[in-house]
């Protein structure tokens, strides 16, 4: 399993802020996904502290579903972070 991620920090905390990272994890719930993974670039991205992690929400298909969500992101983590993350959803803890 891998993927990458890039995002941009729009005009909030942040903003100008840009960074990648390989997703190491996810889980699904309903409609949900929580990922994590580490950075592999930006200003979070030295070991041991570049584990970062954030949940998705899609909300549907066609012009009257609401807009998709993205959480704020957990960035400069400690190894082992994302994982945990992953690992811990409403879902795992059942």
């Amino acid at each position: 399993m891998g993927g990458h991620r890039a995002s941009a920090a729009g005009r909030r905390v942040g903003a100008g802020a840009k960074g990648s990272a390989l997703v190491t994890c996810f889980t699904i719930v309903g409609n949900q996904a929580f990922l994590g993974g580490a950075a592999t670039s930006g200003s979070f991205n030295s070991p041991p502290y570049n584990e970062t992690a954030w949940r998705v929400v899609d909300n549907g298909q066609g012009a009257n579903a609401p807009a998709d969500q993205i959480s704020l992101e957990f960035v400069g983590a400690p190894p082992g972070f994302a994982a945990n993350y992953c690992a811990t959803t409403p879902a795992a803890r059942r």
